[in-house]
């Protein structure tokens, strides 16, 4: 007789109470070590599966809130935000709603609530976020004209990203910032970065102000 083909893949979970079923029902005797695999394969499983559905949710928080932002609500989306990010802070969604209220903060003048968001953000933004955060923090240190603290941020920025044009964007910034906090060897240091590069597109504007800072260096 042969055997049935079957019209779909077992899932997961029939597989691992497969699994669980022949440990249980199998008359020879069976090693804690293979019980163990099947319940760590179970584990990770289950895992990933609420990391998936924790993910969804924070994303359908994110844009209801940033919805609000986009009708002009701040508001209600400064209260939306506050109530989704003790729940998903670290996933993608909560991390880009921590920047989203960052920035509904410093949109309303409070630079200060906007840079404490994101500096708990930091601590465990996904690694393809890490370094927007930390430029977002820069920006509202510049507002604030915390001109070496943005300088910092930026350079942290600069330092985690792994895309040339962004490091070299965030050194330019930094260059800026350090500037105009009057640390023109710094600044200086910077720009010579920028422009040891022949590739980039901001040489042109790294020599003009290199020229500056060290014609008014010499002075």
């Amino acid at each position: 007789m042969s055997v049935p083909i079957p019209t779909k893949a077992h899932s997961s979970d029939d597989a691992i109470e497969n699994a669980v079923d022949w440990v249980r029902l199998n008359s020879r005797p069976v090693s804690i070590g293979a019980v163990i695999v099947v319940l760590a394969i179970g584990g990770a499983y289950l895992y990933r599966a609420s990391e998936r559905t924790k993910e969804a949710r924070a994303e359908k928080a994110y844009f209801d809130a940033q919805r609000s932002v986009q009708a002009g609500n701040l508001p209600l989306a400064q209260s939306d935000l506050e109530k989704m990010l003790p729940r998903y802070l670290g996933t993608q969604s909560g991390t880009l709603a921590a920047m989203l209220l960052a920035q509904v903060h410093y949109q309303q003048g409070k630079f200060a609530e906007g840079i404490k968001v994101l500096t708990s953000a930091s601590v465990s933004a996904p690694e393809t976020m890490a370094a927007s955060v930390q430029a977002l923090m820069g920006a509202g240190y510049t507002d604030m004209q915390q001109y070496a603290d943005a300088a910092k941020a930026y350079e942290k920025a600069a330092t985690i990203t792994r895309m040339p044009g962004e490091q070299e964007s965030y050194h330019a910034e930094a260059a800026r910032a350090w500037t105009l906090a009057g640390n023109k060897a710094e600044a200086i240091r910077l720009w010579k970065l920028v422009a040891g590069n022949p590739e980039s597109n901001r040489v042109a504007e790294a020599r003009v102000r290199l020229g500056e800072l060290e014609a008014t260096a010499s002075k």
